[in-house]
Formats: C-alpha cells, sequence, structure tokens
C-alpha cells in the first residue's frame, strides 16, 4: 500500500511529457485497453475472427483497465488534455467497433442488410454515449448505459451457444437506445449500502470468470452476464435515482449538522 501511495513522488517522462507515476499508470492503462480492443478489430478485419470466447476475454480485459485508468489519473498532480482523448479513442474501438463487430458475424448469416443496420445503429450509439461523457458534467451518476457494460452485454451474447440473430438484434437495439438515452444509472463511485455491494461484488466475479475461467463455462457465463444486463436495466435507473436521494440526504443532514455546531 506505502508503494502505490508512493506513486505520486516518483516522476516519470513519456514521449517528451512529465508525469507522476499515477499518470504514468493512468496511461498504461488506457493503451492496455486500446491495445484489447485494436487487437480483437485486426483479426476481424483480416477476415480471421478470434475465437469467441478469447475475444470477449479481450473485451472484458479491456474494460478492466478502463475501469481503473480514471481512477488513476485523478490522483495524478498531473492533468493532460491528450489522456482524456487517448482514452475516448479506447473506448470507441474496445466498446464501439469491437462490439458491432460481433453482431455483424452472429446476424450477417440471417439477414446482412439487419446485420449492417443494427451494427452501425450500435456505433453511432456508443460514439454518442462516449462523446457525452468527456463534456458532461461529472456526478455520481452516468446519464444512460455506460458503453462498457454494453460491449459485455454484447460480448456475453455472442459466446452463448446458439444464440438466435433475432434476439441478438433486439438486444443490440435495446442497449443502443439505453446508451442514448437520458436514463439514470449507477457509476458505483460510492458504495454505501448492502444491495449496492452484492451488485458491485457480483459484477466484479462475473468480470474475473470472464477473464480467466476455463472456455467450457463461458455459454453459462455469457447467459448469467446477459441476465444481470437485463436486470440492471430494468432496476437500474430506479436504484439510481434512489441512490442520489440517500445521498444527498446524508450530505444535506451533516451540512445541517455543521451549521448547528458552528
Amino acid at each position: 500500500m506505502r508503494k502505490l501511495l508512493d506513486l505520486g513522488n516518483k516522476e516519470f517522462r513519456l514521449f517528451g511529457i512529465q508525469m507522476d507515476g499515477y499518470a504514468f499508470a493512468a496511461y498504461f492503462s488506457t493503451i492496455a485497453n486500446a491495445v484489447c480492443g485494436s487487437i480483437i478489430m485486426i483479426f476481424y478485419l483480416l477476415s480471421d475472427p478470434l475465437d469467441s470466447v478469447l475475444a470477449t476475454r479481450l473485451l472484458v480485459l479491456g474494460a478492466s483497465f478502463d475501469a481503473i485508468d480514471g481512477r488513476l489519473a485523478r490522483r495524478s498532480k498531473y492533468k493532460f488534455q491528450i489522456g482524456a482523448k487517448l482514452d475516448t479513442y479506447a473506448d470507441l474501438v474496445t466498446f464501439g467497433l469491437v462490439p458491432a463487430f460481433m453482431i455483424l458475424e452472429i446476424v450477417v448469416p440471417y439477414n446482412s442488410l439487419l446485420a449492417w443496420i443494427t451494427a452501425s445503429f450500435y456505433v453511432l450509439t456508443a460514439s454518442f454515449r462516449l462523446s457525452r461523457f468527456v463534456i458532461a458534467r461529472k456526478s455520481l451518476l452516468f446519464s444512460g448505459m455506460p458503453s462498457p457494460p454494453a460491449a459485455i452485454f454484447i460480448a456475453s451474447l455472442y459466446v452463448i451457444d446458439n444464440i438466435h440473430p433475432q434476439f441478438m438484434v433486439f438486444s443490440a437495439i435495446l442497449i443502443s437506445s439505453l446508451m442514448m438515452s437520458s436514463l439514470p444509472f449507477t457509476g458505483m463511485k460510492k458504495v454505501t449500502n448492502l444491495f449496492d455491494w452484492i451488485h458491485f461484488i457480483y459484477g466484479i466475479v462475473l468480470m474475473l470468470l470472464m477473464t480467466y475461467a476455463p472456455s467450457s463455462w463461458f455459454n453459462t457465463l455469457g447467459i448469467l452476464f446477459a441476465s444481470y444486463i437485463y436486470y440492471f436495466i430494468i432496476v437500474g435507473p430506479f436504484h439510481a435515482k434512489w441512490q442520489l436521494n440517500q445521498i444527498e440526504k446524508r450530505e444535506s443532514g451533516s451540512f445541517a449538522g455543521k451549521n448547528r455546531s458552528d
């Protein structure tokens, strides 16, 4: 723990840019996310797609790197615009283009026109979601479904045996519409109660399993994660509003108590 805290005191120079350890680790995480997505994309573009399980592992691994790069960057005393732009590029590849190609692979044999419409809609909405996140005022909640869980949702369907193309189309259009919506979803930046902890731990465990579990588990893991996202779609907005109300009540209560003590 002490070594981790010392990262802020270590100085590095990368491509002529001075930074501390937190900024360096954040850049590494963002680049690792971009590499994970780019590997999958290269094989798609070469018309030799990776095995569905390996592609899903890489996408989930990219999401894991994405989950920590922002936290590391916020700890750094250096602020660089290039980091945010690089992160957006990495997210667009891993969480925008890769899921679209997964949709194409499943749906093209069924109906190529429908496949291209669905995949294009997914890329457009993911791009919109990522652009809105860059300019949005930072808060405890996300406006619209975040792109990483949306991408893992598509990847989960991708590894389910004999998934029906029509179900993939329906699910992709649904998750795309939610990314473009203004419905609130929790960012899990504050885990304050038992329900939050269960939700948080369950999601983390599923992501770890989808990165490291044996390939034979992936049909079941795909069903579990896809079901989890469908549950999150239904419960998520209501829970996000409730969570925000609880936090605001605690903060207003502590502020009122401070005023009384003053």
